[in-house]
């Protein structure tokens, strides 16, 4: 270069445009590999209900297949048991009419051990605690209602009795 000569060379601009290039390279990388995901392009992940049974002493996390859990009083039972419910099973289960079942399961809690699945009218085991043990029962069983309607009922309280099962896993005593 000469000592008089103003401005840049060829080579120093090149290498200038250069150096930019690759700093925007880079830049461009780091931005495309640390994009959060698009939250529509993600499945989303249901957050637990607890859900309290007060006359049970017991609380249990819910995912979102029972999110819409409620339970009554049987009243066609002498001991403290409890029908489950969703809106969606009760409206199905109105479709059998007068022998509609009074819920997709029966909960009860007793004092002891729980012994053999069967007895007492259980259909088995949820949760035992130290002194005590909490059962459901089969609500559906012997429902004289339309074969169809049956079927689907039975189905749909399969996968509630699951859930129920995963739920009380869970469960702690309140």
């Amino acid at each position: 270069m000469r000592k008089n000569q103003k401005g840049f060379s060829v080579v120093e601009l090149l290498l200038i445009v250069v150096l930019i290039a690759i700093a925007a390279l880079g830049g461009w990388y780091v931005a495309k590999h640390s994009k959060t995901p698009n939250s529509a392009a993600t499945p989303s992940v249901s957050t637990p209900t607890v859900f309290a049974f007060k006359e049970l002493r017991v609380q249990v996390m819910l995912t979102s297949n029972l999110k819409d859990l409620f339970y009554t009083k049987n009243t066609y039972s002498s001991s403290d048991s409890y029908d489950l419910n969703t809106p969606q099973f009760k409206q199905l289960a109105a479709k059998c009419g007068a022998s509609a079942p009074t819920g997709f399961a029966n909960i009860y809690a007793k004092v002891g051990q729980f012994t053999v699945p069967g007895k007492e009218g259980s259909n088995g085991l949820l949760k035992q605690f130290g002194s005590r043990y909490i059962a459901y029962g089969d609500t559906l069983f012997g429902n004289p209602c339309d074969s169809s309607i049956y079927s689907q009922l039975s189905d749909m309280q399969a996968k509630l009795v699951e859930s129920l099962k995963s739920a009380f896993k869970t469960a702690t005593e309140t």
